[in-house]
């Protein structure tokens, strides 16, 4: 009477199944762990630029309008810690364009640069506030 028990052959066939199916976790794995580092980048940037703006609309007002290409360089807060931070703002009065009359409206630009990978990524907030 023969013993039951895996050939050399299902055994083989079984190893290479569960190292494809750990191939493909570790894989998903890394995926998803890059994915999450990117998102948190992004939160964190996206908040620094909205901490920036309402800084930014708390000592402004309708005189700090300008005309053109204006942006302010920002400080970093204590605990801003991204590579390469770097944070522009700009208040704006859109309303009215033709500068008939004054509006109490205005427009603030954050805009958040810093580096992942040695690459450039940008988050910009706008906000606008009556003052």
């Amino acid at each position: 009477m023969y013993k039951k028990a895996f050939t050399a052959v299902e055994v083989m066939i079984s190893l290479l199944v569960a190292a494809l199916l750990i191939i493909t976790g570790y894989g998903l794995y890394s995926y998803v762990y890059n994915e999450t580092s990117i998102a948190r980048n992004r939160a964190v940037a996206s908040n620094i630029a909205e901490a920036h703006l309402k800084k930014r609309i708390a000592i402004s007002d309708t005189t700090d309008c300008v005309t053109g290409d204006n942006w302010t360089d920002e400080a970093p807060f204590d605990g801003e810690k991204l590579k390469g931070l770097l944070i522009k703002t700009k208040v704006e009065c859109p309303y009215p364009a033709d500068n008939t009359a004054v509006s109490s409206l205005i427009k603030v630009t954050s805009v958040v640069t810093y580096k992942v990978n040695n690459v450039d990524q940008v988050e910009t907030q706008v906000l606008y506030a009556e003052k």
